[in-house]
């Protein structure tokens, strides 16, 4: 499943939890938020680059209140560590990953526009083409009716 319900913002998470910051975030275990994903009554999306969950934290809070209390979370190599804290992170790394949607975007834009203005050019050129063939074409038409005039005066 690539996709569970719409983000909001166009698609593009600009602050989102993973499975696990969301779990953290929730006070509930991961495999909890995922059922609540699956079953639709949480909504998420897939980040292309990683495949992971990315969960909206208004969303997250719907279903799941956050409590007054910060959860503490250890790592085996990091540091007790706040869900204010891996919050931040998750802003970062979702700031970054919406930046680079944008960027994406823009060069697919910028790409889209670049071949509009060679279509536009070469269709000038045919154009210009056409016109002087055409104005070749009376020229010759014109020196024609000339020289058959003036045989016929002659």
């Amino acid at each position: 499943m690539v996709r569970n319900g719409p983000l909001r913002n166009g698609g593009i998470c600009t602050v989102a939890y993973t499975l696990m910051h969301a779990a953290v975030a929730a006070g509930r275990a991961k495999s909890t938020i995922l059922r609540a994903i699956q079953s639709g009554k949480l909504s998420a999306a897939r980040d292309e680059a990683t495949g992971s969950w990315m969960i909206e934290p208004a969303e997250l809070h719907r279903v799941y209140p956050a409590g007054p209390d910060a959860v503490l979370v250890r790592s085996a190599t990091a540091p007790v560590r706040s869900s204010t804290e891996l919050r931040t992170g998750v802003q970062e790394r979702g700031a970054t990953t919406a930046l680079q949607s944008r960027l994406e975007a823009a060069e697919a834009r910028i790409a889209e526009m670049l071949a509009s203005q060679r279509l536009r050019d070469e269709v000038i050129e045919d154009l210009r083409r056409q016109r002087d063939r055409a104005d070749d074409d009376e020229s010759g038409h014109r020196r024609a009716l000339r020289n058959s005039a003036s045989a016929a005066v002659g």
